[in-house]
């Protein structure tokens, strides 16, 4: 997604659409981003429902591992995305940003959606 330009905190992106970030908006200034690459990654809907479902029957021991589990497998595919990009882009021509999303602090969750 192309960067349009970013004023301050916010990322102004085409088609009119924007990010609110300082951490964000500096991470890109500072490695001169003409584009932004967005990796998406969920341990998907079913997770969730047999979390839920767990949490809900009482198995709460067995709810929290099975949470645990999920986020340790997104952080494994997370780490090698970011692998692979940097691998297939190469420095020359991208620069591969430390882990951080909506939510985090300095990073409104609303953000989340938009991306």
């Amino acid at each position: 997604m192309a960067i349009q330009r970013i004023d301050g905190d916010v990322i102004h992106l085409q088609d009119q659409q924007q990010l609110s970030s300082a951490l964000l908006a500096s991470g890109l200034a500072s490695a001169e981003a003409h584009a932004l690459i967005v990796v998406g990654l969920s341990g998907g809907k079913a997770v969730d429902q047999q979390i839920d479902a767990l949490w809900k029957s009482g198995q709460v021991d067995e709810a929290m591992f099975l949470n645990a589990y999920a986020i340790a497998a997104v952080e494994h595919m997370r780490w090698q995305a970011g692998d692979v990009l940097q691998k297939n882009v190469g420095k020359s021509v991208a620069t591969v940003l430390p882990h951080y999303s909506p939510g985090y602090d300095g990073w409104d969750l609303a953000d989340q959606a938009r991306l």
